[in-house]
């Protein structure tokens, strides 16, 4: 027996002699492995796989920042993905991958490279499926279940814009208008909401608005005029318009009609009615002033007011004789809306009111 140690050099005792390293026995999670985590559940579930191959390699620190990183990057893919036209949006999840597997890459790279080179084993896909797939459904359920429990009565014009229908109004009656307000101008993808109702008496259009907007000045004019352009979207004349608050309060409300004498047409409106437009135009018939011209004119009855608008495609309002032959014409044709006073108001094609005064 040799002299010295009674037992061999322990460093030296297994085959194949060398220096002795204990057996590997966990498996880490390579960049691919990362990459199928992130797209099922973003940057925070590829952060997350990686979080986990630090905390087996004992370097806690590493796993922290590992895991901010992944909210920072699912924060700004989110934002990113938002701002972005829709068309383009498409190239965000592809970016955070991509963006992943090259942190994986560069960060743990060498580390995984010397766990296998050591004997140790790469996890399978079950756990980042798995956790890809963890995070993935609470997201979606997080989107989808609001959307879900929403009434179905309900149509969105763009992405913020809606239109709820009630009573007898259909689906594609909420759709059509939806469309129509879209096309003047009153939706304009900012979250604006439109209530519709019909019954046999015609369409009912609730417009919501901020608290207080029902009191500024022509804005009751400004929703008539909302309902005037989209009436034939609903239905038809006449409509009845409504300006509520956000708890569907109901702060103003009037309606619009229309009358068609050949080319020439009176819509009115609010407290005027069917029979006071048919005599307005009877009159106006008699005097002269409806020659079948296309022209346009508007009756309004509104606490107690009476006012007829002429709407010019020329701007004969600067025309101190036009305007007197206006005048004239109102006095002759007072006596079919009730008589004087009558304010006489000079509109441009779009409602603009460019002369009004008081005839008496």
């Amino acid at each position: 027996m040799a002299q010295g140690s009674m037992f061999p050099d322990l460093n030296t005792a297994y085959a194949g002699g060398g220096v002795y390293e204990p057996e590997v026995k966990y498996k880490l999670y390579d960049s691919g492995a990362v990459s199928v985590a992130t797209f099922l559940g973003g940057p925070i579930a590829g952060a997350a796989l990686m979080a986990m191959n630090y905390r087996k390699l004992g370097k806690t620190g590493a796993a922290m920042g590992a895991l901010g990183v992944g909210v920072i990057g699912m924060a700004l893919g989110i934002a990113v993905g938002y701002l972005l036209p829709s068309g383009a949006s498409y190239a965000v999840p592809i970016a955070l991958i991509y963006g992943m597997r090259q942190f994986a890459e560069k960060t743990q790279g060498d580390l995984i490279e010397e766990h296998t080179e050591r004997g140790g084993q790469l996890g399978s896909m079950v756990i980042p499926v798995a956790l890809g797939l963890a995070i993935l459904i609470p997201v979606l359920a997080a989107i989808f279940l609001p959307v879900m429990m929403q009434p179905h009565n309900q149509v969105r014009v763009g992405t913020k814009d809606m239109v709820v229908y009630t009573g007898q109004a259909s689906r594609q009656d909420a759709d059509d208008l939806g469309q129509e307000l879209k096309r003047v101008g009153y939706f304009q993808d900012q979250g604006a909401e439109v209530f519709l109702d019909k019954d046999a008496k015609g369409a009912t259009i609730s417009l919501v608005v901020k608290d207080g907007w029902w009191d500024k000045p022509g804005a009751m004019d400004a929703a008539d005029e909302v309902a005037r352009q989209v009436a034939k979207s609903v239905g038809g004349f006449p409509v009845r318009v409504r300006l509520v608050d956000i708890h569907k309060q109901v702060k103003k409300s009037g309606s619009v009609g229309h009358s068609y004498a050949g080319p020439d047409d009176i819509y009115f409106y609010d407290d005027a009615t069917q029979e006071n437009a048919s005599a307005l135009m009877e009159a106006m018939r008699r005097n002269g002033d409806l020659r079948g011209s296309g022209d346009t004119t508007l009756l309004r009855k509104r606490d107690g007011v009476t006012q007829i608008s002429y709407v010019l495609g020329m701007p004969y309002w600067n025309e101190a004789a036009r305007v007197r032959g206006f005048e004239q014409s109102t006095r002759a044709v007072a006596y079919s809306v009730g008589g004087l006073p009558v304010t006489m108001r000079l509109t441009d094609n779009s409602l603009n009111s460019e002369f009004e005064e008081v005839v008496r």
